[in-house]
């Protein structure tokens, strides 16, 4: 009887034994499959970009900027003065991704007489300051970010990129420019990295014509429709006498995805203060295009087409 109970709680040890030695291998097996997951999503990095377009007119400093950080991501924009003597004074605005594009406006300080400025492109990634769909691709902590404009505070991840800002002499930048200058620089703004932007005269009007490349992700019609509304409308707003405008937009692929022309004849029956309005958003603009259109080719400012090629 003794020695058939000790037998059986041996087996029954034994058997024990062998089933946690089986748990542990079991749970290290999943452990190191969990480990090869983690460091598969971890080896898929992004190297965040911040291109910023910026100019001054008066005491107000616009920003347009593209990015390929996730939309809803929370930017700070971090302005600051260098005074002639030396003195610095800071201004910080907040402004949030939306189609891969940021836009701001941040009023300087005349009274200090700002000489030179430096513009601080901070996006902080401590778990907090970010929604969850955005930590989720950057990672809570920023791990999922690399390249030269990531930087450590403590144990996680910031972004930063600078632009120094030279303040203009307004006067003597406004008379040194040409008709032809005005006009470059205010659709220069409109959208960063243009691509053979030719302005040139004929009957005393100038016609504006350029290309502009997207760059892959969502919402690619309605990114198009932005920058043609946008190029159209800075043109126009200069109040110089221009004959047509004329932008074709470019799919990721190289394709055209939008051509869009707006002659004058079709401009002038708008009221000068349009092209300076930002309730005129990119829909209904397209849809006066549309609904303006004409082909007439030989006789450019009456040249309005909306040619699309988007699935």
């Amino acid at each position: 009887m003794n020695k058939t109970f000790w037998k059986t709680l041996i087996i029954l040890s034994l058997l024990s034994i062998n089933v946690i030695l089986v748990t542990l291998f079991i749970g290290k097996i999943n452990s190191n499959n969990t480990a090869s997951q983690s460091t598969a999503i971890k080896s898929e990095m992004i190297v965040p970009e911040i291109k910023n377009t910026i100019s001054i007119m008066g005491t107000k400093l616009s920003i347009q900027a593209n990015t390929n950080l996730p939309d809803g991501t929370i930017v700070k924009y971090n302005l600051w003065h260098l005074d002639k003597n030396k003195v610095k004074t800071s201004i910080e605005q907040t402004a949030v991704v939306q189609n891969t594009t940021l836009s701001g406006e941040i009023a300087i300080d005349a009274s200090i007489s700002p000489q030179e400025m430096t513009l601080n492109t901070e996006v902080f990634l401590n778990g907090i300051d970010q929604p969850d769909n955005v930590k989720q691709i950057l990672g809570d902590k920023g791990q999922y970010m690399s390249g030269s404009n990531v930087k450590y505070l403590a144990e996680y991840k910031a972004l930063l990129f600078q632009d120094k800002i030279h303040y203009p002499d307004q006067a003597k930048t406004r008379a040194s420019l040409t008709d032809e200058d005005r006009i470059r620089a205010a659709v220069d703004k409109t959208a960063t990295e243009l691509k053979g932007l030719q302005i040139y005269k004929r009957n005393g009007k100038y016609a504006v014509e350029a290309s502009y490349d997207l760059v892959d992700g969502p919402y690619l019609k309605s990114a198009a429709e932005k920058v043609a509304r946008d190029f159209t409308f800075a043109a126009y707003a200069t109040g110089l006498p221009i004959l047509r405008t004329s932008i074709q937009i470019n799919k990721p692929d190289g394709i055209m995805g939008l051509l869009v022309s707006v002659g004058n004849n079709q401009a002038i029956t708008q009221p000068a203060s349009t092209w300076t309005n930002s309730q005129v958003g990119p829909t209904i603009f397209m849809d006066w295009v549309k609904k303006n259109e004409s082909q007439d080719y030989k006789n450019i400012d009456n040249h309005t087409i909306a040619k699309y090629n988007f699935n």
